[in-house]
């Protein structure tokens, strides 16, 4: 089994000591597009995206008559074709990208129709993440805060439940400088509104303290460490007003179907609400404008990390996050009502793969090859690498046999290469400075990453 991986990696460090403590690392860096947006949606607990995609059985006979035999303990049924045939037309719709035909998720109906529509990527056979890198290292940077770092005046902003190392630039002693935690926006200000039983009297007593103690930092010693904290609290408060105004100016209520993601009944709102406030909290930060200086997002959804009973499991979450009606395609319809869709892609991953042998649970264990998806107005919709190759049939040099345990996709193209090439959308040249190793990690033969964004 292979233990948790994540993809926000600190190879920055090193990378700066020789670059001028990293003053080289903006200059290298062409202008960023007027208001281009991206957004790094993380499946966090090693999404199985095999189920997400599945090989068509008369485009892929082969593949999938191996495909299923290894996979149909997971659901108890029977691992003949024919089997394999039925359950496709069920539970499957055949999506065509090129000369490949393959199976998406009928969950996935928003999915469905952006890859139809040429409005997303997929990227096969991706390698995820550093298996040397601990879940529990804090003290790094991830790719978000050196892209925001690369990009000078830019904010990385995460509206998931807690903070993540993926907004945290390079600078070692201030790694948060140009990171925004923003779970709820509309409750982000210091002010008298803020809410709950005694919420405005606390919130009016430290507004009254903080203006006496800024009055008085001109009595403080010129090295006194409260005026980092008096220059926090300064401006903090001067970015919530702000924010506060720009929301007010553009959309002072939050549109119903961002609401109903978190707060409607079962069937309307998202089974994962965690995940339909950050929608709501997304758009709110996008639409904020120049509020925020956001060129980077954040946000997550868990409950992926599974091995017992998996199909229901995932079933549910590939409808909250690609349904027709629910995470994505709420946010991308409310973006898109204010104008603000054009400019935004979305690059989803996850921290690690699954294997395509189900277990003997129900279920996959731990892997480390996966799939990326791509997706935006930006993006020229295509496959890029084999989604479902041979030699998982055959254990070419490099695979185990699909009859085989421990059989995996084999990571063929580094998330480097994928999530450099969305860099390079944001700003020209930046994939290589935010990925120094990039032009050195593995690309699958025959794939062209530059071509997958406008």
């Amino acid at each position: 089994m292979i233990d948790r991986r994540t993809v926000l990696r600190g190879t920055a460090a090193l990378l700066l000591a020789a670059l001028d403590g990293g003053r080289s690392l903006r200059v290298a860096c062409a202008q960023a597009a007027s208001g281009r947006i991206i957004v790094n949606l993380m499946l966090i607990g090693g999404a199985d995206l095999r189920q997400l995609f599945v090989p068509h059985p008369d485009a892929q006979p082969e593949y999938a008559a191996a495909f299923w035999k290894a996979r149909a303990r997971m659901t108890g049924q029977r691992d003949d074709i024919a089997t394999y045939r039925a359950l496709f037309s069920a539970q499957y719709t055949a999506v065509a990208m090129g000369a490949t035909a393959f199976g998406v998720h009928n969950g996935a109906g928003w999915l469905i129709s952006r890859l139809r529509d040429g409005g997303a990527a997929i990227v096969a056979n991706v390698r995820t993440g550093d298996p040397h890198a601990s879940e529990y290292d804090y003290d790094r940077d991830g790719w978000g805060g050196r892209l925001a770092y690369a990009l000078s005046e830019a904010n990385v902003v995460s509206v998931s439940p807690s903070p993540s190392v993926f907004a945290q630039g390079p600078i070692a002693n201030n790694r948060n400088a140009q990171a925004i935690q923003a779970p709820e926006p509309r409750q982000f200000a210091l002010d008298e509104t803020t809410a709950g039983p005694f919420g405005g009297l606390v919130a009016s007593t430290l507004t009254d303290y903080y203006a006496a103690r800024q009055l008085d930092a001109a009595l403080l010693p010129a090295n006194s460490p409260f005026h980092r904290i008096l220059g926090h609290e300064r401006r903090l408060r001067a970015l919530g007003r702000e924010l506060n105004a720009s929301l007010a100016r553009v959309v002072p209520q939050r549109p119903e179907p961002l609401r109903l993601l978190y707060q409607g009944p079962s069937g309307i709102g998202l089974a994962d609400t965690a995940f339909g406030l950050q929608c709501a909290a997304l758009f709110d930060c996008i639409v904020a404008g120049e509020a925020l200086k956001m060129r980077v997002g954040y946000m997550e959804h868990g409950n992926w990390d599974t091995h017992v009973n998996q199909p229901p499991r995932m079933a549910t979450n590939i409808a909250d996050v690609f349904g027709a009606g629910k995470g994505l395609a709420t946010l991308t319809q409310e973006l898109a009502r204010f104008g603000a869709a054009r400019d935004v892609v979305f690059v989803i991953t996850s921290d690690f793969g699954r294997q395509i042998v189900a277990n003997t649970q129900g279920g996959t264990d731990h892997g480390s090859g996966s799939y990326s998806i791509v997706i935006g107005d930006a993006v020229r919709g295509a496959i890029f690498g084999e989604m479902f190759p041979v030699r998982e049939i055959t254990g070419a040099p490099g695979a185990r046999p699909l009859d085989t345990f421990g059989a995996e996709i084999v990571g063929l193209t580094s998330f480097e290469r994928v999530l450099g090439a969305v860099c390079d959308w944001v700003a020209a040249g930046s994939g290589d400075v935010v990925f120094p190793e990039r032009s050195a990690s593995p690309l699958e033969p025959g794939v062209d990453l530059a071509t997958m964004l406008t």
